[in-house]
This record gives C-alpha cells, structure tokens and sequence, in this order.
C-alpha cells in the first residue's frame, strides 16, 4: 500500500441530476454490426441504418426490416433523407427510392473521389460534400452536388485535408474541421466557418491541440457548438459576427462523441462513459444525465430519439426521458486523500469504478453522515456513482 503522504486526489463533480433506466421507455431495439450511421426519416415512418457494406430500411413503430440496400460503399458511410421523405441519399453519391426501393440515379464524377463527410441542405436540393479527390492528403475539396440530377454543380478546392462538415439550417454557413501537422511541427486542429456563396472564411473559430468530437448548428442557425476535450463551446452569428458566448466545462478531459439539437434541448453522448446528458438550449444548463450504452445520439423526430453503438440501435420515447428528470441532493462533498465524506438525507447505493467501467466497490449508503474509505484504490482514474433508485450522480477523481 502507498503511504498516505504520497497520495493525492483530483476530483471533479460531473453531475448532480440524472434519470434512471426505468423512466426510459425503450421501443425497440435492432443489433448489426459495425452500424455507421443511422436516421429517422422526417415523416417519423422509418428508420434508416447504415452498416458494413449495406444500407437497411426499418418500420420506426417497431423495428422491423422492410428493405436492404446492398453493395453500398464499406466505409464512413453517412445517409440522409429528402424533407419529404421520398429519397435517400447514401454516401457513395446513390439516390434511392424509399417507396419502390430501386435506384434512381447515381453521381458519377470527372475525377477519382473519396467523400469524407456529407450534409443536405434543408430543402433537400443540394449535397455538399467534402473529398479526397486523387487519394492524396493534399488534393481537398467541397463537392456540391445536385439531388435532382445528382450531377455535380461546383468543385471547390481546400487548402488542408478535412475531417468534418455541417451545414448550418438557413444553407447559408458551411463549418469545416481539419488536423494539420507535419513531421517536424505537432498536430493542430481547427474550425472554419465559410459563406456557402463565396467560400470565404468568416473567421477561425478554434485552433488548438485537441481533436474536435463534434460540432452542430443550432436549429435558429444562430449558433455553432462544438465539443473538444471535455468542453462546450458556442458562437453566435446572429449580428455576422462570431462572438463566443459561451464556453463550459461539461466533464474534463472527457470526449464526446455527438452533439445534437432537438427544440428546446441539446444531447451530448461521452466516450467511455455509460451516459449521455440533457440541456436546455436557453442558457444552456444541464438538465440530465441519460444511462445509456455508450451510444451516439443519431436523429431526433416526432418526439423519438435514436441512440445507436457500433452493435445496437436504441429507439427511445423522448417524453419519458425528458419528464423522467429528477436529482440527488448531498452536503458538504469533500474528497480527501483517503477517503470521501458527505451528508446524504436518502438512502443511496455507492460504486467506485474505472475508466473501462470495471467495478471496484459497492456500498449501501443510509441517510446521516458518509465517511468511506478509498485507500485499497490504486493510481489512476475512477468514478463514483450514487444512486437512489430513480436519479444517478457521477463523480470523477484521479489519485496519484
């Protein structure tokens, strides 16, 4: 055992309210493997998958298969869905039929191309798409294409490789991320926000050394979000500027995997945590801490939410998990460097686990005064989760 003098703790409140698993109704649930990206088609009817190699069509009442889509390109494969719910437009450029489920046409280009990331504008007549266009890392390019025809309309080049892009609601705004580094000089990232029409950067927005997990436009086309290292940060563009108003510490040194808008709520999911959690877009305060299966937040529709992993989709009500809200209350939380000591008025189960979700304790907390010993916990990074039954707090901690 290390001596106590030796041991120091770090430690991080990450939330105080949550829902439980039982205020979650699940509607259904379907199991591929290697699941893409995945999508609820805007008249709430269907769900769309894409996984390794194919394109699957599901009934959204209950998850069942109505259709696959076979022979679909085998990587990075996003799709998306014409605003009327007729058409869907798969990664490799292909416009399908979602009544008939024949292929209507496809885009074939005058130069080799390897698409990265696609979006749809919102009235569903335009792709952009950026892409490798030789199979060089220095040959970038935004790739507009045109849904009716899928005839490509404008090629315009990039100066670096790009690693993602969203279009804002309103068409207008086009937000593009990138690494850049060479042999000698260390990997930056960046955001740009471009002018649909010209091009032209209004300014870069980020520049630094974490990766960008995701980015999204508020539903107004007001905002921009991005997360990077366990942080949320926003810009507004509504007078044509990009003054940041807001920059929030979700959980340090977390990443997050997506980001979505949904009205009046913003989802953000973690990377190696088994959670997900819940704002309201207002002042941006966080609502809930959703225990989900480490799973991306897909697509919103018709008060529905599509959870998915790389193995499973989850299709959950929404109301349920917005009006299953609640929260744990304790007083005076310190972490000393053996121990934790709070005052609890319920009674609540306490685990401590690791970064892999391994479990090392397990201990029923009555109301009165906690002292819990953590001196067997060896260096490194733990969580500590009280639960009552009905709402989940997450604590995280490093000892030394």
């Amino acid at each position: 055992m290390k001596s106590l003098n030796l041991i120091f703790f770090l430690f991080f409140v990450i939330s105080y309210t949550s829902i439980s698993q039982e205020n979650i109704d699940t509607i259904w649930t379907r199991q591929y493997f290697d699941i893409y990206d995945a999508v609820i088609t805007p008249d709430g009817e269907k769900v769309i998958v894409a996984v390794d190699g194919s394109i699957h069509i599901l009934d959204a009442s209950n998850g069942e298969h109505i259709h696959t889509f076979e022979d679909t390109k085998t990587s990075n494969n996003e799709v998306f869905v014409s605003p009327d719910s007729k058409y869907l437009y798969s990664h490799d450029f292909i416009k399908w039929d979602l009544d008939s489920y024949e292929e209507i046409r496809r885009t074939v280009l005058e130069h080799p191309f390897y698409p990265s990331h696609m979006d749809l504008t919102s009235d569903g007549s335009k792709i952009y798409c950026s892409s490798n266009l030789e199979g060089t890392i220095e040959n970038w390019a935004i790739i507009e294409i045109s849904t009716s025809d899928m005839k490509e309309i404008k090629t315009t080049g990039y100066k670096v490789n790009l690693t993602g892009l969203e279009l804002s609601n309103n068409d207008e705004l086009l937000a593009v991320t990138s690494g850049i580094g060479t042999e000698s000089t260390p990997l930056k990232y960046f955001i740009e926000v471009l002018n649909t029409e010209t091009y032209e950067a209004m300014e870069e927005l980020y520049n630094g050394d974490f990766e960008v997990d995701d980015m999204k436009f508020t539903n107004d086309s007001e905002n921009l979000s991005y997360t990077t290292n366990g942080s949320l940060f926003i810009y507004n563009f509504s007078l044509n500027s990009n003054e940041l108003i807001l920059e929030k510490e979700i959980s340090p040194n977390i990443n997050y995997r997506t980001l979505q808008f949904y009205n009046n709520y913003m989802f953000i999911n973690t990377l190696g945590l088994i959670q997900g959690k819940l704002f309201e877009t207002d002042n941006f305060n966080e609502l809930a801490v959703i225990p989900i299966s480490m799973a991306e937040v897909h697509d919103f529709q018709s008060n529905k939410v599509l959870f998915g992993n790389k193995y499973y989709l989850y299709f959950y009500d929404l109301k349920n998990i917005i009006n299953g809200i609640s929260s744990i209350e304790i007083k005076n939380l310190r972490l000393l460097n053996d121990r934790i000591q709070f005052v609890s008025h319920e009674t609540l189960t306490l685990l401590v686990f690791d970064y892999l979700g391994n479990e090392y304790m397990s201990v029923p907390i009555q109301p009165g005064n906690i002292n819990i010993d953590l001196t067997n916990l060896e260096g490194g990074c733990y969580f500590i989760t009280l639960n009552n039954g009905q709402s989940i707090q997450t604590i995280k901690f490093i000892r030394g």
